[in-house]
């Protein structure tokens, strides 16, 4: 069962590693290890220790479960939470929007233009237009 996580590690490792254009030099600088230590991750033929991995988790931001193959969502919880909180927050404003009177949701919308309720707004408008 191990062997299946570090091959995944080794994949996962190195394809994040070169999203962001990064070498193996410098990821190991990060690390504090060398480029060579960088490439036995990434070939599979030793695991980080437990510091490392979270080091790498912290530093691409994913959960060390998806850097070990355990999962295919990226983000960590917290961020994965803060989309949530953001979501939440957005579907309440339009909900607001939308309970208001039909003069006021101008004035609303002026106020919320910054916001990406903007394309909600105007889909709104579009279809009560027709």
């Amino acid at each position: 069962m191990g062997g299946f996580y570090v091959a995944q590690l080794g994949k996962i490792l190195a394809k994040l590693r070169q999203e962001r254009r990064l070498t193996k030099e410098q990821l190991g600088q990060v690390l504090c290890v060398s480029a060579g230590t960088i490439s036995n991750y990434e070939k599979d033929v030793h695991l980080p220790d437990a510091d490392k991995l979270i080091m790498l988790a912290d530093y691409f931001h994913v959960s060390t479960d998806y850097l070990l193959g355990r999962t295919r969502i990226q983000e960590t919880q917290t961020d994965f939470q803060k989309k949530i909180l953001e979501n939440k927050m957005t579907f309440t404003a339009f909900n607001t929007f939308l309970n208001l009177p039909k003069d006021l949701q101008k004035s609303f919308a002026h106020i919320l233009s910054s916001l990406e309720l903007n394309v909600m707004i105007d889909q709104y408008w579009e279809k009560d237009s027709s």
